[in-house]
């Protein structure tokens, strides 16, 4: 390809494969740059899924036009992007492909003009613009690739592009102070120069970049030191992100209305497909605006304060998906990584919790009667999460809602098995709720402790095997719908005017353990239940969990914690959407398990 002065569609895909390849090969060590906006060590791997996601749009794409390949790059990018970087990258490429849309070749000058366009197209997706980011080094390539004559070979051009890319990149810590501090470049501007270098290297030589290979831009400042150690914690806990498929959609309308939520906003995309990207706390309210614009998919909302905590001192990561009912205290304390389960309810599909709220739920389900529903998650979420765990830790440990009543624990084993190269080991809790939320809370600790992924799986068995959950159901129609309970018990609660008593069996299924009478105290009478039941003669960990009750939640936790003479802990919390999907509203839920040591005494082991 030397001594070319136009790009046709063929030439075009393979140029911008090569540069997403080049790309891809550095991820690692934009992951270990990474501090803006976030210290939360995933730029390299957002900005990899995109460009696979860029890579797999062009291998489907026939298309001898330039400006045909162009917007499938970008739409493979909008439905690929991950991350801050990520999404504007696929507002850079959305950007291209207006500008050479209709163009089946494209000269020098139009690639000068298109580079521009793009960077433009990439501000102007951001609510708020920062100097010394990728859009600082989009704009520099703009510039410079205005400056090379428009009648010149495209090498000379894309050679005056990359070399912009690398300078920009070089002054990004003149222009951001936390960049500065810890001694780094920005790392999607790096990316992007990556990117440029790769796609400038096959057009020069007629080669792609080889793996391992790295301009000088990602390494210039990086210094020694762990980029994370330096850098600040987001305000905003959540990253999130979703697709809004629609008619007439308005990026910078949809930008707007989101504002107020949070920060780090990106809008991408045009008038049928947008990719929006935020920092907020109410990932929720989020989704929500973006179901008023389109059909929503692809919603994502990973904890950035627990991904930080990880980075900055985790040795063995303990992980979940959110069929765990633990207090976001505990989660952020603990450094829990969990992945939201999916809640259908209608028509609608939400992510368990942060984009469907527990009150959300139960007023939809007692106010309006609607169905709610579970659905396995899909193996994009487990890859993304388990895929950040593996990407950092050579060790973690992930525990599962109980493989008798979801198909969760089997996707998990499929992603960690494929995917992690044994680096995330699975155990399925063989429990629900807040029994699968105490196990999970007691694997944290010992990981805190020191504990290595060996140890902690080697001490879960006895754990598993004495922890009690139980619940009293005030409705059992939901359970019914949902096929967890049989529609005998419910006939027979009905008849008999009582409320059923349900408890985890040892392989993980639900188990009817009894009735209680509807009438008097039915608080106190739950209590008295699950305590002739738990082993209060050891120490213990004990939780409650209440499905919109919050008063009979207290109040049981209250009996229970009063009544165990060696309590070690005690929570109390909502019941998830994943229980209360089957539970309905009013139902209470007690746990137990013994406060277990995760090595033997040191005695023990001397003997």
């Amino acid at each position: 390809m030397k001594g070319i002065h136009y790009l046709d569609g063929r030439r075009l895909a393979r140029a911008i494969t090569a540069g997403m390849l080049q790309l891809q090969n550095s991820r690692e060590e934009l992951d270990r740059i990474n501090v803006f906006p976030v210290a939360d060590g995933d730029t390299g791997l957002n900005m990899a899924h995109t460009a696979q996601a860029v890579i797999l749009a062009l291998a489907e794409s026939p298309s001898r036009s330039a400006g045909e390949v162009a917007q499938s790059a970008a739409r493979g990018a909008l439905y690929g992007a991950r991350g801050n970087s990520g999404v504007i990258l696929a507002q850079f490429l959305h950007g291209l492909a207006e500008a050479w849309e209709d163009k089946a070749r494209l000269d020098t000058r139009d690639v000068a003009l298109g580079l521009k366009a793009a960077a433009e197209s990439a501000r102007n997706g951001l609510s708020n613009p920062r100097e010394g980011t990728i859009l600082s080094v989009m704009s520099a390539v703009g510039i410079g690739a205005l400056d090379v004559s428009p009648e010149g070979e495209l090498t000379a051009l894309l050679s005056a592009a990359r070399e912009a890319a690398d300078d920009a990149v070089q002054k990004t810590p003149e222009q951001l102070e936390v960049l500065r501090r810890a001694g780094v470049v920005d790392a999607g501007g790096a990316g992007l120069a990556q990117l440029l270098g790769g796609i400038e290297q096959l057009v020069r030589t007629g080669r792609g970049a080889e793996a391992g290979e790295f301009a000088g831009a990602a390494r210039a400042l990086a210094g020694t030191a762990h980029a994370h150690d330096l850098g600040e914690e987001s305000e905003f806990r959540y990253c999130t992100e979703c697709m809004i498929s629609g008619q007439d959609l308005t990026p910078a309308g949809i930008r707007e209305e989101i504002q107020p939520l949070g920060d780090s906003i990106v809008v991408a995309g045009g008038a049928r497909i947008v990719r929006l990207h935020i920092h907020t706390d109410r990932p929720h309210e989020v989704f929500a605006v973006a179901q008023e614009h389109g059909e929503v998919s692809s919603e994502k909302a990973d904890d950035m304060h627990v991904q930080f905590a990880l980075l900055n001192g985790s040795r063995v990561p303990i992980g979940c998906d959110s069929g765990a009912d633990i207090p976001a205290e505990l989660v952020r304390d603990l450094r829990i990584t969990t992945a939201p389960l999916r809640i259908h309810l209608g028509e609608q599909g939400y992510l368990d919790e942060l984009g469907l709220p527990a009150d959300w739920l139960w007023r939809a389900m007692e106010d309006h009667g609607e169905r709610a529903q579970t659905a396995t998650p899909p193996r994009g979420d487990m890859e993304r999460v388990m895929g950040f765990l593996a990407g950092h830790f050579p060790e973690s440990v992930w525990i599962t809602l109980a493989g008798a009543v979801s198909g969760t624990a089997d996707v998990s084993r499929s992603v960690a098995s494929e995917m992690t190269g044994g680096k995330v080991r699975v155990v399925d809790s063989v429990n629900v709720s807040i029994g699968h939320g105490l196990i999970v809370q007691h694997a944290a600790e010992w990981a805190r402790q020191g504990a290595g992924a060996d140890e902690i799986i080697a001490a879960l068995p006895p754990l598993l095997e004495a922890a009690r959950t139980f619940g009293v159901i005030e409705d059992l129609s939901h359970g019914v719908r949902g096929g967890r309970i049989s529609p005998r018990i419910k006939q027979l609660s009905d008849l008999l005017k009582v409320d059923a008593l349900l408890g985890i069996g040892r392989n993980g299924t639900v188990k009817a353990c009894g009735v209680q009478r509807r009438s008097g105290d039915r608080v106190k009478r739950f209590a008295r239940y699950v305590l002739k039941r738990f082993p209060t003669h050891q120490p213990l960990r004990i939780a409650v969990a209440h499905a919109n009750r919050p008063e009979s939640g207290q109040r049981l936790h209250e009996l229970l914690v009063e009544s165990v003479p060696n309590l070690v802990s005690s929570y109390v919390t909502e019941l998830g959407a994943v229980v209360s999907a089957h539970a309905g509203p009013g139902a209470l839920l007690a746990a137990a398990i013994p406060a277990l040591p995760v090595r033997p005494a040191p005695e023990t082991r001397a003997a």
